[in-house]
C-alpha cells in the first residue's frame, strides 16, 4: 500500500484502513452463520424483512445517516452469534428476535447517530406498542452485555469511504457520486443474510465493483484504474472464486431490486407476532 504503487500517500488514512482491517479480522467484530442450526426457529427471509423495515424507519427519521442501518444490522448479527443464554432464546421465538433487531436499531440511534431516542417513542409509535418501553431497555441491556460494549467495528460503509479517499486522480464529485451508489448498494447486500455474514471490507470492494460496472461511460470515471488501485489496496481480486460468488449474488440483488418499482424505505413494519 505504498504511494510508489499509486495509492495516495496519506498515512493518517492507511492507519485507519489497517486498524479497520485488523478489527475485522478479530473475533470481537465477527459474526457467524448462526442460523445453521435445527433449533433456530426465524429465518434468513425474517431478518431481510426486518433490515428493510429499519430502513424504514431510518428513513423517517431526519438527519439520520442510513449507515446507522448497517450498524444496527452488525449489532444484531453479533449479538446474535454470540454464546448468550438471550440470543439463543430470540433464535428460537420470533417476538424475541424481532425485539432484539428493535433494540439494535436504538443502540445504533443512540451510539452513531447522536439521535434523542424516547423509548416510549418508539415502543408506542414504532413498534405500535408491541414492545413495552421496559422490554426494549432490557433487551438493549442484554445485547449492550452479549457484546461486551464493543460498538465500533467497521462498517462496509466505513470501508467503501476509506478505499475511494485513497485512490488517486479521482475528482471529489466523483469519489462523492460512487461512494453514494457503492453505499446503497452495501445497504442492499447488507440485508442480505449470506451477503452480510461476509468480511466488511469485501462487502466493501463488491459493492464498489457493482457501483462502477453500472457507471455511464460519460461520467468520465475510469472504473478500471480505480479497481486496478483498490485490488493493490486491499489484495483482493474479484476473480477469486469466493469473492466471485459475493459478486455474483450482489449482482443478482441490484437487479431483483431496482428491477421493481420499490425502494429501501418502502416496506411496512414487519414487526408482528
Amino acid at each position: 500500500m505504498s504511494s510508489q504503487q499509486g495509492i495516495r500517500n496519506n498515512s493518517l488514512l492507511l492507519e485507519q484502513l489497517s486498524a479497520m482491517f485488523y478489527q475485522e479480522e478479530s473475533t470481537t467484530y465477527k459474526s457467524f452463520d448462526y442460523m445453521n442450526s435445527t433449533e433456530i426457529l426465524v429465518s434468513p427471509s425474517e431478518r431481510e424483512s426486518l433490515c428493510l423495515w429499519g430502513h424504514s424507519v431510518v428513513a423517517a427519521c431526519g438527519g439520520v445517516k442510513r449507515s446507522t442501518v448497517a450498524v444496527a444490522i452488525s449489532y444484531f448479527d453479533r449479538y446474535l452469534s454470540s454464546s448468550d443464554p438471550s440470543a439463543k432464546g430470540a433464535l428460537a421465538h420470533r417476538f424475541q428476535f424481532q425485539l432484539a433487531f428493535v433494540a439494535c436499531l436504538v443502540i445504533a440511534l443512540k451510539v452513531h447517530s447522536g439521535f434523542t431516542v424516547e423509548t416510549s417513542f418508539i415502543s408506542d409509535v414504532v413498534c405500535e406498542g408491541l414492545y413495552s418501553a421496559k422490554e426494549i431497555v432490557d433487551m438493549e441491556d442484554k445485547i449492550l452485555r452479549a457484546l461486551n460494549w464493543y460498538l465500533n467495528g467497521p462498517t462496509p460503509h466505513d470501508f467503501i469511504g476509506g478505499f475511494l479517499e485513497a485512490v488517486p486522480s479521482i475528482k471529489p464529485r466523483h469519489i462523492d457520486f460512487v461512494s453514494r451508489y457503492s453505499k446503497n448498494i452495501a445497504d442492499l447486500g447488507m440485508t442480505n443474510y449470506y451477503v452480510a455474514m461476509q468480511c466488511p471490507s469485501e462487502i466493501a470492494f463488491t459493492s464498489i465493483c457493482c457501483a462502477l460496472y453500472h457507471v455511464n461511460s460519460e461520467s468520465r470515471i475510469d472504473g478500471l484504474a480505480i479497481m486496478q488501485y483498490l485490488k493493490v489496496l486491499t489484495g483482493l481480486n474479484p476473480a477469486d472464486q469466493e469473492l466471485q460468488q459475493l459478486l455474483e449474488t450482489m449482482f443478482t440483488l441490484m437487479h431483483e431490486h431496482y428491477n421493481t418499482d420499490e425502494s429501501v424505505s418502502s416496506h411496512h413494519s414487519p414487526v408482528s407476532v
